[in-house]
């Protein structure tokens, strides 16, 4: 098998078996330790319960709920169909996690194809540290003239550890681990393949590990547990949008064309409107800033502002279109918006 892979093939398919069985150790280790916190009976229950509230619709005395539920909560919800006394299910499943397991293997030698065509056709070297684009002098692509494209690769590294994350989490809750121990695991698992692609690049001589993308990577990967464990977080969220730039070198590939990219930092109503004001504002609108490049190499920066549709405010009791809906809350979908540099341009709808 490693001979029809190839040499780096079979490198990436040994570092994704050696990840997975770190990261069920991790797992297996921080559910032995949070057993008799987190698997008492009724407990689980009440802290669901307790989660998806906010989608009841009750308000107290004219007020509305100010907490927003977490994704990784409702799609382990919508996959297990029914509450346990225990939590999520009475104990892991099995096949499950081998069904899991097998689904992410594949993808990741997938996105190693993917890659390697985009990104890894050159020639390698020893690991080093990537310094910057000026390759010889720089603050190991943490200063801010360490980038032709003004960081905004490092949005990209936040945003894909926070996904992986937050999937990851909702996936271990589906194979039967608690909320707790979920949190983690997804984090593991997010922190692992991330850290995979940094040390691949550390061997080509056109690229290095990068500790700027390491610390996007792991700030991402932790966002989703932050959210979860301090509810006040969960009144940002991180969002994407993509137009084609239709740049005729960088553009082919969505994961290299930075310029048709712009990363949102969306706002709940609450961070900055009066209490007076908050009940004339729909709970469906929140404010986004955003944030992209005119071009990847040599182009300028650009920041937005612009409204936001959140769709953790809409209730969906359809079973098939809740994972639809849950995977667009990731998507900052066509609104009004007002780009503030490199000029000012305002839009009538702006993805």
């Amino acid at each position: 098998m490693l001979r029809i892979l190839g040499h780096g093939r079979s490198e990436w398919l040994f570092c994704s078996w050696m990840g997975l069985a770190v990261c069920m150790t991790a797992t297996e280790l921080a559910a032995q330790v949070s057993e008799g916190h987190s698997t008492t009976s009724g407990d689980g229950l009440h802290s669901l319960r307790a989660e998806l509230r906010p989608f009841s619709g009750n308000r107290r005395d004219g007020e509305r709920h100010h907490l927003k539920p977490d994704t990784s909560c409702i799609l382990s919800a919508m996959m297990r169909g029914e509450f346990s006394d225990r939590g999520v299910v009475p104990g892991v499943r099995l096949e499950r996690v081998a069904g899991a397991t097998l689904a992410l293997v594949a993808a990741n030698v997938a996105a190693y194809a993917h890659f390697h065509e985009v990104w890894w056709d050159h020639p390698r070297t020893r690991f080093h540290l990537y310094r910057g684009w000026r390759r010889s002098s720089g603050a190991y692509d943490l200063g801010p003239d360490d980038s032709l494209w003004h960081h905004v690769d490092k949005c990209g590294h936040f945003f894909s550890a926070s996904q992986l994350s937050r999937h990851g989490a909702a996936t271990a809750r589906w194979v039967g681990l608690s909320a707790a121990q979920a949190d983690w695991a997804g984090f593991l698992l997010a922190s692992f393949l991330m850290l995979e692609i940094e040390v691949y690049d550390g061997f080509f001589a056109e690229w290095g590990f990068s500790l700027g993308d390491f610390l996007a990577n792991e700030v991402g990967a932790a966002f989703p547990v932050l959210q979860r464990r301090h509810p006040a977080w969960r009144k940002l969220a991180i969002k994407l949008s993509y137009c084609p730039s239709g740049d005729p070198v960088y553009g082919r590939y969505l994961v290299e064309d930075y310029a048709g990219m712009t990363f949102w930092l969306c706002l709940d109503e609450d961070l900055f409107l009066p209490h007076k004001a908050r009940r004339f504002w729909p709970d469906i609108l929140d404010v986004a800033i955003g944030y992209g490049v005119t071009a990847k190499t040599g182009g300028a920066p650009e920041l937005y502002v612009a409204l936001d549709i959140d769709l953790r405010q809409v209730r969906v009791s359809n079973g098939v279109l809740r994972p639809l809906v849950a995977a667009l809350e990731a998507v900052h979908l066509p609104a009004p918006a007002l780009r503030l540099t490199p000029s000012r341009v305002a839009y009538f709808l702006y993805f």
